[in-house]
């Protein structure tokens, strides 16, 4: 955590993090209250790292009512998941023709699959090159990562181990062989268990974004999947 997480010193090491850093960002903003609770009470659950089951938990989270988010960001790369269960209502803001400057508000419902379920998902293309432009290729590898259930994170496995990870996890799903590239896995693997900040920002920033989103009401939180790509400085959208 000190080598990832700024706001962690020294000094904190054998104390509860949700403590400390809710400790560090009230003086950030004192003006807002951030509390610590247990996830029973939350409304939505952002479960970040690959340190626990995702699956588990969201499925956890759906039998309480809770939205529910997988995020991680590692180097260059970033990702994260969300669930809003299958009735997620929402609002939108429609300006009225005119110089008044009043808005209507339209409602709408939409459907959310769980982790589970998205990773077995299939695109429905058997072109590799259609698929690859709706999907890009680390929205799998993001896919495997998320699902799997680390102790001490991934720092051990080699391009080889993380590509027999990534083959296993696109199994019956009817995805063309080739969809992921060794160069692609090398610079993911080397990213793994790092921390790139200008990174972490992006990812950071999109996911409070589409916290707001959930908890608001407010427009359609994104559904489902959000790669970053520092490389390419690109950040995709994609549903499965």
């Amino acid at each position: 955590d000190l080598e990832t997480q700024y706001y962690f010193h020294e000094e904190h090491l054998g104390s509860a993090r949700d403590q400390v850093l809710a400790e560090r960002l009230r003086v950030l903003n004192p003006l807002v209250n951030i509390t610590t609770e247990d996830t029973d009470e939350c409304d939505v659950v952002v479960d970040v790292g690959d340190m626990r089951d995702s699956v588990k938990m969201n499925a956890e989270c759906r039998e309480k009512g809770q939205k529910y988010i997988k995020a991680d960001c590692f180097g260059l790369f970033g990702y994260f998941f969300i669930d809003c269960l299958e009735n997620h209502e929402y609002f939108e803001e429609t300006k009225v023709e005119g110089d008044s400057g009043e808005t209507t508000k339209q409602s709408f419902t939409a459907s959310y699959s769980p982790l589970a379920q998205s990773v077995v998902a299939k695109p429905g293309l058997s072109n590799l090159q259609r698929l690859v432009r709706k999907f890009p290729p680390l929205v799998f590898i993001s896919q495997a990562l998320a699902t799997h259930v680390g102790s001490d994170g991934m720092t051990a496995a080699s391009v080889e181990e993380l590509e027999v990870m990534v083959t296993k996890s696109l199994e019956g799903r009817g995805i063309p062989k080739g969809v992921i590239d060794k160069e692609l896995l090398g610079r993911v693997k080397q990213s793994l268990d790092t921390e790139f900040v200008p990174s972490a920002s992006v990812v950071g920033g999109t996911l409070a974004q589409e916290v707001l989103k959930i908890i608001t009401h407010k427009d359609l939180p994104m559904n489902n999947w959000y790669v970053f790509d520092a490389i390419k400085c690109d950040g995709i959208t994609c549903q499965l």
